[in-house]
């Protein structure tokens, strides 16, 4: 990422990264319609950010995109720490 290169330890700046130099563009296939009951109470609203697995037991970060009446939608791009 060329906004942090020659930075010296310590030091903060304020940048704007596009998807494509962090974790990627959104992937359309990464989108999921879930049912509203399986997301926790405290998290469905859009931004929440959630851990899923998978039924290989892999595991990612999720995103609520949307809550519309039982479904919610979801966008998954992030792995999630091991």
């Amino acid at each position: 990422m060329r906004a942090v290169v020659g930075m010296g330890v310590g030091k903060e700046e304020r940048m704007t990264v596009a998807p494509e130099e962090a974790y990627g563009a959104v992937d359309p296939d990464a989108l999921a319609d879930v049912p509203r009951e399986i997301i926790p109470a405290d998290a469905q609203s859009a931004g929440q950010e959630l851990v899923a697995r998978s039924p290989d037991g892999s595991t990612r970060v999720v995103r609520v995109k949307e809550v519309r009446g039982a479904r919610c939608s979801s966008t998954s791009t992030i792995p999630a720490p091991a």
